[in-house]
């Protein structure tokens, strides 16, 4: 008897699963908001120097890594916070930064789907120039044991760094601050964040002819056996 009605629940679980609606369907421009969320870039503020035009895509995410592209039809309601300083193209597939436009202004770009305001914002920034600007990691080098590598280092345009030890939601880092370059010397400053205790804020860094990135110290620190592995750093971007 009880065998018979563990079945039966069981075919009524497997029918329910069946009949729930997926959360990604752009066909029908159904997103489940309450399984995930919109966002216009992957990072929580984009940043982009006078003059510049950066593609303008919407994405739908459900977990790290997870970005699914949502097209712009099925979305209304778009406002440009500050016109005279960008301008969103009329297929908004990309926008363009005046060129008089300075350095420390903020603007949002925002739409509306099914009712909900979303708004993505972003800054111009006088960019950094430096080889080690770009996302960093060791996740696919060789000779590094899963759980020594670093997945990654970002040094953004804007002056700001990010360090995470392992993968972590949408893109966040353990820790974070400002960074800049002398010569061949990396100095960070304003940490905040999970700090380890071993981080260290100054070390000397080298790019080989094949491009990995090495340093001559582990200036990261280490979370576990997170940060242990010595090979060199791949650019991923």
């Amino acid at each position: 008897m009880l065998s018979h009605v563990a079945l039966g629940i069981a075919a009524l679980v497997s029918s329910l699963q069946e009949r729930e609606p997926a959360p990604y369907q752009p066909e029908k421009c159904l997103f489940d908001l309450e399984r995930g969320f919109l966002r216009a870039a992957p990072l929580a503020v984009s940043t982009l120097a006078a003059g510049e035009t950066q593609a303008f895509r919407v994405y739908y995410s459900r977990s790290p890594g997870d970005f699914s592209q949502v097209p712009n039809e099925c979305l209304k309601g778009w406002r440009v916070s500050a016109p005279k300083v960008v301008t969103l193209a009329r297929d908004r597939k990309s926008l363009t930064v005046a060129k008089t436009a300075e350095a420390g202004t903020e603007f949002t770009i925002s739409f509306t789907y099914r009712g909900q305001r979303v708004a993505q914002q972003y800054r111009v920034i006088a960019p950094v120039v430096s080889p080690l600007t770009g996302f960093w990691s060791q996740e696919n080098v060789e000779g590094c044991a899963a759980d020594t590598r670093m997945f990654d280092l970002v040094f953004g345009r804007d002056g700001s760094f990010g360090v995470a030890f392992g993968p972590r939601f949408h893109g966040s880092k353990d820790y974070s601050g400002k960074w800049r370059v002398e010569g061949d010397r990396l100095i960070l400053s304003e940490v905040t964040g999970e700090k380890p205790t071993n981080l260290v804020l100054e070390a000397r860094f080298t790019i080989d002819a094949t491009g990995g990135l090495t340093f001559d110290k582990p200036w990261f620190g280490t979370q576990g056996r997170r940060g242990t592995c010595t090979e060199p750093f791949v650019k991923v971007r």
